[in-house]
């Protein structure tokens, strides 16, 4: 390691111990404390039931949370453990001598077979229409040691096996009737105990049962019905597991694991019996199904030991085995003993004086609920946490992961865990996997690191540090910045160590290692330790693997253009779509690899042309003009202009500049005179280039294009004459489109100095007339070779005189009957009516202010005609005009009556003379905007369409059109 890592090793260690020292000792004790609080309360406790009860119990069952108590007065209680009030009373006999001996109810809670001590046997199935137990006549004299149920879905159809105290196995059926059928009986008449049957899960076409005596555990596997199964065993022995002594109390009982039954426990004399049932697909008759079966002895209890009374009553009267304990009833006490490592865990003593003598403990097969009960008493038994310590065995039997499932969200014990591993591990020299756990451990960091140190190889230590940071937040921290660091120096360190011995494979898997590491630790890496890092080791390709991945695409595409790896760093630009960098670098990327480089640009659709001008320079600045390549600059121009429709006028420039540098004569004309007539050159510029570069015929375009009409004829003459001819038809003028004209045909004339060339030209044109080209005509030249031509003209003149004539005659016309009409208007008079006529627009008499009236009779109160006027028909500019033009009046009628009331009586008449003259002058102009046609038969009533019907304004009136 490095004196750089050390030392921010030894600084940011320290940094990090007084950063934890503090709070993880308080939360420590906190959480240790904790822990001892719950290790000081019992795994098991007993909750007593109240409940009053009608006799001693002797036989208690319960299944799917519903519950069976047999009492010594023959009464057969049934309770709902989900509604405690929910009680029944089963009548099973007349008796009145307690002869209840045991209860069986199946999984469902429904069904219950009663056993008696007189051999009569008993079943009641539950229902609302009954709560009677009919006798079950076929099991008369016959006393049931076990039974057990068949898995049926149908509520109403029961089915299983009974096991007598005289050896011989039953199948029973309930529907409607209860059908008994003998199908094995054991040669010495053992007394069963205990019976269970199931089918293989790996084949369901085959079953086995299991039958347990006061000593002896027998295997019936084979067949896929129970019939054809014993039948099988007529004529041989089943397996069997036979233990010293017998135990007429002797129980037995499955356990569920992973979903069914594959677990036993066997109360027997000799100890408690237990062990594995696996039954396999392809097993056959004679199979043994037994595995890993252990007999352990009963717990050694002090005070049973030293009681006389009890000393010879060792052996436990009930058993059941949960998930992690073995719980044993004696007379007056409750035990547990782990069924892991067979320690005695707790024991809890029953007054029998007030309890009376237990009996047996039970469990429900559907919820595993357990229950305790006395000839008195009933008792729930809680479980506590029971897996608790289940932890410590699995870590003394050294297995680390079954353990560590135990420790669940602990982290206290998971840590032991994992550091008891890890140093199991080491010691045993594998060191990867030893350095992989201890990483995520609490060991002190420094002491584990200077383990992995001292080996040869630097993999344990790698496996550490990467443990150890994985177990530290994902955000940068001292510690893991640290580590971080560290581990990409080592890394570095591989790689150099393995290029240089030039283990290539190794140096692969390496590379991609630190790839790997890399990308997932970008986030804690510090920037600049990184670089300073890989470039002192001299590691180029992974600082260009970094930078990508740290997303400076500056470092990545610098070191490219610098290795003169210039496709890669316009790769770079291109698959991150980095804008800036294509202004940034184009210049030297254009230069060296114009193709790709404005391949690339034209992928970027927010690409800035303009931008790129520099860099488009700059690479025809250094271009040989007699180079045949094509010219890029050109090729991407010519894209920006005509595909994606650039409008600069930069862009557009340039683009014309180099088709005039290049003599792309064609491409420049057509670009000059685009097909769709759009233009957004500078055509100033573009003639400025063209005359600079010789190019007449852009610069004659150029010169129509700004309408200078006479440069681009007189240019077009020296070297185009059908040029010339068409530029000078393109003005609109008519005098200048003649003078163009007749400068071509002078210069045709003067070029060819034959006056008939210049006769031929007037016919091609449509301006000219004849007597244009007569001053062209040489003085002494002989008239009769242009006769056609003059009587030609002569004729055409005399045909326009006669038009003018018939024009001037209809306008004499016209002007006759205009003269007509103003007589006949002066001499027009129209009625008014005082009491009759009214205002067209207020309604009321139009003498009771001044008005207009109109030949058709319409008439209309001044202020109301100017009014309407003002408001629909006139122009702001009209509207202004008319404000005006009424000041005007106002303001001279005020002049006249200041005249007219003058005191001295110095009226000077030319003055009022003139003030009228204004006056009228100002109402005439006034009358001709409001008064020049009638509003309502005139041309104003067509404007009356653009009125809306009503004020927008008014929510009123627009509501009341809504539908």
């Amino acid at each position: 390691m490095t004196s750089f890592i050390q030392d921010l090793y030894d600084e940011q260690e320290v940094l990090s111990q007084e950063e934890k020292s503090d709070s993880s000792e308080e939360e420590i004790s906190q959480t240790v404390k904790i822990q001892k609080e719950i290790e000081k309360t019992p795994i098991f406790t007993l909750e007593k039931v109240k409940y009053r009860r009608p006799s001693d119990f002797v036989s208690v069952c319960v299944a799917n949370n519903i519950m069976f108590l047999g009492c010594k007065n023959n009464l057969i209680i049934r309770i709902n453990l989900g509604n405690s009030e929910n009680l029944q009373d089963i009548n099973f006999t007349n008796s009145t001598k307690p002869i209840i001996r045991k209860l069986f109810v199946d999984p469902t809670g429904r069904f219950l077979l009663i056993s008696c001590r007189t051999g009569e046997n008993f079943f009641y199935y539950h229902s609302k229409s009954s709560i009677k137990a009919p006798k079950i006549s076929k099991l008369k004299g016959k006393i049931i040691g076990s039974v057990t149920w068949a898995k049926n879905n149908n509520d109403n159809k029961f089915r299983g096996l009974i096991g007598t105290t005289d050896g011989i196995i039953y199948d029973f059926q309930f529907r409607r009737n209860f059908t008994l059928k003998k199908l094995y009986n054991f040669s010495q008449n053992d007394r069963i105990t205990g019976i269970y049957y199931q089918s293989i899960v790996a084949n369901p076409k085959l079953m086995y049962v299991l039958v347990t005596t006061t000593n002896t555990l027998y295997q019936f596997v084979g067949g896929e019905t129970v019939e054809q199964l014993f039948e099988s065993y007529k004529n041989k022995k089943p397996s069997n597991l036979t233990l010293p002594g017998e135990l007429k109390k002797s129980e037995f009982h499955l356990n569920k694991n992973k979903g069914y039954p594959n677990q036993f426990c066997w109360l027997t004399e000799s100890g408690i019996s237990f062990g594995n049932i696996i039954a396999k697909r392809n097993s056959k008759p004679g199979d043994n199904i037994i595995h890993e079966a252990k007999l352990v002895p009963y717990p050694k209890i002090p005070e049973l030991m030293e009681n006389e009374e009890i000393r010879n009553l060792p052996t436990p009267i009930s058993i059941v085995r949960s998930d992690f304990h073995f719980l044993l009833i004696y007379p007056d006490r409750f035990v547990a003993i782990s069924n892991l490592d067979h320690i005695f865990i707790m024991e809890k003593v029953v007054d029998r004086q007030l309890d009376g003598k237990l009996i047996g403990v039970i469990q429900d097969p559907t919820t595993n609920d357990l229950w305790l009960f006395s000839s008195k008493s009933l008792y729930s038994i809680v479980k506590h946490n029971e897996d608790r310590d289940v932890w410590k065995i699995y870590l003394n039997r050294e297995q680390y992961e079954v353990a560590l499932e135990y420790c669940k969200d602990d982290n206290i014990k998971g840590d032991k865990v994992l550091i008891e591993h890890g140093k199991a591990l080491y010691r045993k020299k594998n060191y990867l996997q030893s350095a992989n756990i201890l990483g995520k451990t609490t060991l002190p960091f420094e002491r584990t690191a200077v383990k992995f140190m001292d080996l040869p190889s630097r993999e344990p230590l790698k496996y550490f540090l990467s443990s150890k940071l994985d177990t530290l937040e994902e955000k940068p921290t001292s510690e893991s910045i640290m580590i971080t660091t560290w581990l990409l120096e080592l890394y570095l360190e591989d790689l150099n160590y393995l290029e240089e011995n030039k283990m290539e494979e190794k140096f692969a898997k390496a590379q991609r290692g630190f790839h790997n590491f890399i990308k997932d630790k970008i986030k804690i890496l510090n920037d600049q330790t990184t670089f300073e890092l890989i470039t002192s080791y001299d590691r180029m390709e992974e600082m260009v693997f970094y930078a990508s991945l740290s997303k400076q695409f500056d470092r990545v595409i610098s070191h490219h253009i610098n290795q003169q790896d210039f496709d890669n760093a316009i790769k770079v630009i291109r698959n991150n779509t980095l804008l800036d960098m294509i202004y940034k670098y184009s210049p030297i990327l254009m230069f060296s690899a114009p193709l790709k480089t404005i391949h690339c640009w034209k992928q970027f659709q927010n690409i800035e042309p303009s931008k790129l001008l520099p860099s488009l320079m700059r690479y025809n600045s250094g271009r040989n003009h007699n180079d045949k390549k094509p010219n890029y600059a050109i090729e991407y121009l010519e894209y920006c202009v005509h595909v994606i429709n650039n409008k600069e006028q930069t862009i557009h420039n340039y683009l014309l500049s180099l088709y005039i540098e290049y003599n792309y004569d064609d491409k420049l004309m057509r670009f000059l005179n685009p097909v769709n007539g759009i233009k957004y050159y500078d055509p100033r510029y573009g003639l400025r280039l063209c005359m600079q570069n010789g190019k007449k015929e852009g610069s004659v375009f150029l010169y129509s294009e700004m309408r200078m009409y006479k440069e681009a004829v007189k240019l077009a003459l020296t070297f185009d004459e059908n040029l010339a001819k068409i530029n000078a038809n393109k003005p609109t003028d008519l005098i200048l489109k003649k003078k163009l004209w007749s400068k071509v045909a002078k210069h045709i004339a003067k070029r060819t100095g034959d006056p008939r060339k210049a006769i031929e030209f007037f016919k091609d044109s449509e301006t000219l007339e004849f007597e244009n080209i007569l001053p062209m005509i040489p003085q002494f030249k002989c008239i009769d070779e242009f006769r056609d031509d003059i009587i030609k003209s002569l004729k055409k003149f005399n045909k326009q005189i006669d038009e003018i004539q018939l024009d001037m005659e209809e306008d004499r016309n016209s002007a006759e009957l205009i003269r007509k009409d103003l007589n006949h208007i002066r001499k027009s008079s129209v009625l008014v009516r005082f009491d009759e006529q009214k205002c067209q627009i207020c309604d009321r008499l139009i003498l009771n202010n001044d008005y207009y009236i109109f030949p058709c009779n319409h008439s209309f109160h001044v202020g109301c005609l100017t009014k309407v006027v003002k408001e629909k028909f006139l122009s702001k500019a009209l509207k202004r005009q008319l404000k005006l033009l009424s000041n005007v009046i106002k303001q001279e009628e005020r002049q006249r009556y200041i005249q007219n009331n003058n005191i001295e009586q110095n009226i000077n008449k030319k003055t009022i003379l003139e003030i009228n003259s204004k006056i009228e002058k100002a109402r005439n102009h006034y009358d001709r905007i409001v008064a020049s046609q009638c509003i309502e038969c005139g041309n104003f009533s067509s404007k009356i369409v653009e009125t809306s019907f009503f004020d927008y304004s008014n929510k009123k009136m627009i509501n009341s059109w809504k539908l």
